[in-house]
């Protein structure tokens, strides 16, 4: 498929008729297989990073033709995860030209949460909305409710919020609280946990060491954050045959059984 691919208008008919014709469907079996419960065109992230840019334009441009894609996702229609990841990286891509942009944008991500049911659609969402970056103190606000969540995609959208845009010195000992409190019972909030611990430790061994000392992580949070550690590059020798006292015995004992 070609890498560039184009539509004018956006109705939701006619991108969903393009994803079905350019879709690669070997791509769609794979990516189906390792996003559990999502339904694939097979159209991969360059091809909808670039339809999304054209969308996200529109919102300045031509509001009525973001606004008819909004409503076909928030009501509910889209088929594919394409179709609801493509409208994703449509807001991350809003450039605010005011204030009350950047409210927009919130409002927009807050109304797209409950479509926000899979890692690849949060990952791939969270890692674009890099105007959070900038407007790190209404961010942080945004995130706390999420936080506070049980649904499991909204708290790995906080988490993952935090370790794109809020991965400080001075973050520390509130991410540290955050972590501490989090329940981590189900597998993609446990993975987004460890990631974001791990992600600390390495940008501040000597000062997050403490967290990987002692934490209230269940035992599979903590070993797949070692493992997390173990895994990146930016940790030394050193400090991975360090942070590998802090297995917990017990679960490696069980996994060998």
């Amino acid at each position: 498929m070609s890498v560039n691919i184009e539509i004018t208008g956006f109705s939701p008919e006619a991108v969903k008729q393009l994803f079905e014709a350019a879709g690669d469907k070997e791509y769609a079996a794979f990516s189906q297989r390792i996003t559990p419960g999502a339904k694939m065109a097979g159209i991969r992230i360059p091809q909808l990073r670039s339809l999304a840019r054209q969308l996200a334009a529109e919102f300045h441009t031509q509001r009525e033709i973001f606004d008819r894609y909004r409503n076909y996702i928030v009501s509910g229609k889209a088929e594919y995860h394409e179709e609801l990841l493509f409208y994703a990286l449509a807001i991350a891509y809003i450039k605010p030209e005011k204030a009350e942009d950047f409210q927009t944008v919130l409002a927009l991500t807050d109304e797209f949460m409950p479509f926000n049911t899979n890692w690849a659609v949060n990952d791939s969402f969270c890692t674009t909305l890099k105007i959070f970056g900038k407007h790190k103190a209404e961010t942080w606000d945004f995130i706390q409710p999420y936080l506070k969540s049980r649904k499991t995609y909204y708290v790995r959208f906080a988490l993952t919020v935090i370790l794109c845009y809020f991965c400080d010195r001075e973050r520390i000992t509130e991410v540290s609280a955050v972590l501490n409190s989090t329940d981590c019972t189900e597998y993609y909030v446990s993975m987004a946990a460890a990631w974001c611990a791990s992600v600390f430790y390495v940008k501040f061994p000597g000062e997050f060491i403490s967290f990987i000392r002692e934490n209230n992580f269940d035992d599979k949070t903590q070993n797949r954050t070692i493992q997390k550690i173990c895994d990146s590059f930016r940790a030394d020798k050193k400090q991975k045959e360090e942070i590998k006292k802090f297995k917990r015995q017990a679960v490696i004992q069980q996994e060998k059984k």
